[in-house]
């Protein structure tokens, strides 16, 4: 085949493929991070209405961490921050309050 008749070049679509591949990768990890927090946010509030601060405390303080930890990961790829995370930040907001 003629090279000034392909569509796309085979370089570009590597590239293209490989940030395909990583970014599918990196949702993967904010997927599971996320239920994580949610989890955590969850078990935070149930404490909360137990009146057991401390143990609620702890369960945000991990899931602080974990969202801390996702921050570059979302700096990268802002697209993931709506879907699983922002469901997160919304389970555990009434445990800030």
């Amino acid at each position: 085949m003629d090279e000034s008749n392909k569509l796309i070049d085979e370089n570009d679509w590597s590239n293209i493929t490989q940030q395909m591949s990583d970014y599918d990768e990196k949702r993967e990890i904010m997927i599971k991070q996320c239920r994580d927090m949610q989890k955590l946010a969850k078990h935070a509030i149930f404490s909360l209405h137990r009146k057991d601060d401390e143990q609620a405390k702890e369960q945000l303080t991990k899931f602080e961490d974990i969202a801390t930890s996702l921050s570059s990961m979302l700096e990268q790829y802002p697209s993931l921050r709506s879907g699983s995370y922002a469901n997160a930040i919304e389970e555990a907001s009434p445990a800030f309050k």
